[in-house]
């Protein structure tokens, strides 16, 4: 593209000189400001504030209280929220570069503090017994976006946490769609001109135990945001 990028917008192509004056071109971090489907997705780069935008060098550092759980880039365990720990080798499990170091559970006691919930599954702290913590879940429809009259949707899952949305396809257990742009509510009432990969109809409410037991996956890929 001739114009450079402005935040939240790519394929930067790892070049920080593709960006606007203010933000840098940060790798791999797609689906974490585009809903998209498709695994090209996963490897898109976006222009981000340093320190503002999950993702970015500096984000854990200088965000107050650290960061939640899949979110990064930290350093140190220090920069993570409660008891989460730092990890060097699970940046490409929650949507990143593979040297980008995320916050995220690998115990149970790991969970202590954490508002998501007091269980490790997946990396991703949950509540046991099905109380949900503050992840809500759904089951939802997904798409591409499309001007077409006749679309075509799949089956899906959504595990929402403040404005962290992440979407699952049944068929898979694959986490095929996330967001930590726009929280559940946002969703439903973003405007057309706002640029989307994936479209998403929120459907009925489901339990923690459903979620995190497998049952709604067919592939039995449960876990938790």
């Amino acid at each position: 593209r001739e114009e450079p990028c402005r935040r939240f917008e790519g394929d930067c192509g790892t070049e920080d000189a593709a960006c606007v004056f203010g933000t840098v071109c940060v790798r791999d971090v797609g689906l974490h400001y585009v809903l998209g489907a498709d695994v090209g997705r996963h490897t898109v780069d976006v222009c981000l504030v340093d320190g503002d935008d999950v993702g970015t060098r500096s984000y854990c550092s200088a965000t107050s209280g650290g960061c939640d759980v899949g979110e990064g880039h930290c350093t140190l365990s220090s920069q993570c929220a409660g008891a989460l720990v730092c990890h060097t080798e699970l940046g490409v499990w929650f949507g990143y570069s593979a040297d980008t170091n995320v916050c995220a559970c690998a115990a149970d006691e790991h969970c202590a503090g954490n508002g998501g919930g007091d269980t490790c599954v997946r990396n991703r702290c949950v509540m046991a017994g099905g109380g949900g913590g503050g992840t809500r879940y759904f089951k939802c429809f997904f798409g591409k976006a499309s001007n077409k009259k006749r679309k075509t949707y799949e089956d899906g899952v959504m595990a929402v946490r403040g404005r962290r949305v992440t979407v699952y396809d049944v068929e898979t257990g694959k986490e095929v769609a996330m967001t930590t742009s726009y929280g559940l509510n946002a969703l439903a009432s973003l405007p057309d001109s706002t640029p989307r990969q994936e479209e998403v109809e929120v459907c009925e409410p489901i339990s923690a135990d459903e979620f995190t037991s497998g049952d709604v996956l067919v592939a039995g890929g449960g876990g938790g945001g």
